[in-house]
């Protein structure tokens, strides 16, 4: 088994029974569900037979609902595509109109509120860049073309350097999570998150409904790096959102930021994750970059609970075999950081591999019960290097604790005493390959 877990989003290439068992069996241990463009008939559709296949194979997987937060679009254009040269210079407005290359919509109050002279927005993924030479109104901008580019409809907008602050949950992002308590989905993504404040509105409808769900907050922007040791008080997780962040700071900076969430969540105890065309080529090709597998391996070797998917396994050609190489990759990785010098590699080249955050050395398979997450997320950031199986009644905690790093979890009937859950989880473990019947594992209890 692999301690680094993966993460699928469900979409068009991967909405079928067939596929959603493929990536199970292939190695994934949550489903995404993304709510900017998934209709909540699809949603419900896709949550019951994700829970069907994941119950019939006895492998808790979880489902994650993804927010979509507030959108910063570009509206409606006359065509479907203006360039605009250098130097080149064009109204923003809140106003809602059918824009050209002289006038456009962007209606989110908050960007054009915030934007001051000099501020820079760049549209797309950084299809086209613009400063502000003049803020007309409260409500209208002029910007100048810095970087020259194809001005399209409703494409994204950013502001690097400009703290924007948005207000809490949309009503889009309220009525889909009202919907995802009522799917019970396992954990929520909240997008945008800037301070921990941002946070308390999910809890307060959370509490209306007498639930409670993980959060994992999506790390995106800069004020949310200069808060982010305060987000990691109040949530359950976070995810280094690498797509925004490529345009939210220097792309020389992407790396360390990376880095750097990684080590301030593992060191809080909480779940992090990442993504963002981690293995894009492989969309429409069979075979990754060297720079795609390398990133992999480095992600890994910094001591990430789990590594997501987006299009790939959306909307890619081969999402099921996505999955698999990313398993192979993350297999051979973690076959040379956890072989405490007695890797098997020819000539021992793998000798001295060795990862970015501290791993506790053990052979023994660790055995437990839990009916909360806490002692689980401890024990996994121990980072144990041999699996940690974990039996629970719960199966909405045995699905979100599948994310964690070196967590095997496993379902056990609600009926059980703690010792024949544990005894039940070893045997399931066994089935699974995890450890060979009459092998020796440490109980806690």
């Amino acid at each position: 088994m692999i301690h680094t877990k993966i993460m699928a989003t469900i979409g068009p290439a991967s909405w079928d029974e067939a596929t959603i068992k493929g990536l199970i069996l292939a190695g994934i241990s949550s489903c995404r569900i993304n709510f900017s463009h998934s209709t909540y008939e699809k949603a419900e559709e896709t949550i019951r037979l994700i829970r069907s296949v994941s119950q019939r194979l006895n492998r808790p997987v979880a489902i994650r609902q993804d927010l979509q937060g507030p959108k910063i679009r570009i509206g409606e254009l006359e065509q479907e595509a203006y360039p605009l040269p250098l130097g080149h210079q064009i109204l923003f407005t809140r106003r809602e109109c059918v824009g050209n290359d002289s006038i456009a919509t962007i209606a989110q109050p908050e960007f054009i509120e915030a934007m001051q002279p000099g501020g820079e927005i760049i549209l797309g993924d950084n299809d086209l860049q613009l400063v502000v030479t003049e803020k007309l109104s409260a409500d209208e901008i002029r910007c100048k073309v810095t970087i020259p580019g194809t001005l399209k409809p409703r494409k994204g907008a950013c502001a690097p350097g400009t703290l924007i602050r948005f207000k809490g949950l949309t009503e889009k992002d309220v009525r889909d999570f009202e919907f995802g308590i009522q799917q019970q989905v396992d954990c929520v993504s909240m997008s945008f998150v800037q301070t921990a404040d941002d946070l308390k509105r999910l809890k307060e409808i959370m509490a209306s409904h007498q639930v409670q769900i993980p959060i994992l907050a999506k790390i995106e922007q800069r004020n949310a790096l200069e808060h982010l040791d305060e987000i990691l008080e109040h949530c359950d997780g976070v995810s280094a959102a690498r797509g925004d962040l490529a345009v939210e700071r220097p792309i020389e900076e992407l790396h360390l930021i990376d880095k750097e969430i990684i080590h301030r969540a593992n060191q809080a105890g909480k779940f992090v994750f990442t993504g963002s065309g981690i293995l894009k080529s492989l969309m429409h090709n069979s075979w990754p970059t060297r720079a795609e597998v390398c990133d992999v391996s480095a992600l890994v070797l910094d001591g990430i609970d789990a590594i997501s998917f987006s299009d790939e396994t959306a909307v890619g050609d081969d999402p099921v075999g996505c999955v698999r190489i990313l398993h192979d990759i993350i297999a051979r990785t973690e076959e040379a950081m956890l072989s405490q010098g007695t890797s098997t590699a020819e000539h021992g080249f793998f000798r001295s591999i060795h990862p970015q955050f501290p791993v506790t050395p053990g052979t023994t398979p660790l055995l437990m019960t839990a009916d909360s997450l806490e002692p689980v997320a401890r024990i996994a950031k121990m980072h144990y290097a041999a699996p940690v199986i974990v039996g629970a009644q719960n199966p909405r905690l045995a699905n979100f604790i599948a994310h964690y790093w070196g967590i095997v979890p496993i379902y056990c009937p609600s009926d059980l005493s703690q010792k024949s859950c544990m005894d039940f989880a070893y045997q399931e473990a066994v089935r699974l390959g995890v450890v060979q019947n009459g092998a020796p594992v440490i109980r806690l209890t």
